[in-house]
């Protein structure tokens, strides 16, 4: 799926989008453990917490596979009833979570990485960006790359590259403060 589909038809809080989420999960399906990527695929595209919520319970507990099953222990008329039941639950606890929570993918903590085999460049890099956000006390998790391998997997050819969300953002100096401050916001 090209990136950005998803965040475009549901994520910006329509209000058919929780429904149009619950009924897009129930033909498929996934175990608790085994939706919890792509929980957080969802919401690092954009998709509101909610939405992803409801989509994912919908792909857990409403699929056609888990009715398949329980068909085996109970009548048509109970299993309809509880389809329903629990379209309208998903439905309800994902608008309530988008109301709650609406500007939970501000509050994700960013990953940035400095790329660099440790010169003072790449020292000073990291410092930088730990300390202004500290002083706009804002979380981020500043990870310091010296991996070669890793390195030439971005494609960079000049030091400090700064990798936020898996985009190069700056390379080949000291960054700014002004730049650092706009990355972190």
């Amino acid at each position: 799926m090209p990136e950005g589909r998803i965040k475009e038809n549901l994520g910006n809080g329509q209000w058919w989008s929780v429904p149009s989420a619950v009924l897009l999960g129930i033909p498929l399906y996934s175990n608790a453990t085994g939706v919890i990527p792509v929980m957080e695929s969802l919401i690092k595209q954009g998709l509101p917490i909610g939405t992803t919520l409801a989509f994912c319970m919908s792909t857990v507990a409403a699929s056609f596979p888990e009715f398949i099953l329980l068909k085996q222990v109970m009548q048509w008329r109970l299993l309809a009833i509880l389809f329903l039941v629990l379209l309208v639950a998903f439905t309800l606890i994902g608008r309530i979570f988008n109301i709650l929570t609406p500007s939970f993918k501000e509050n994700i903590m960013k990953e940035i990485k400095v790329l660099g085999t440790g010169c003072a460049k790449c020292t000073k890099t990291v410092e930088l960006i730990g300390k202004i956000a500290k002083e706009l006390h804002i979380d981020v998790h500043v990870i310091k790359e010296t991996n070669p391998e890793v390195i030439m997997g971005y494609g960079v050819m000049s030091t400090p590259p700064v990798i936020i969300d898996e985009v190069n953002v700056h390379s080949g100096s000291i960054p700014h403060r002004e730049a650092v401050e706009s990355w972190l916001k």
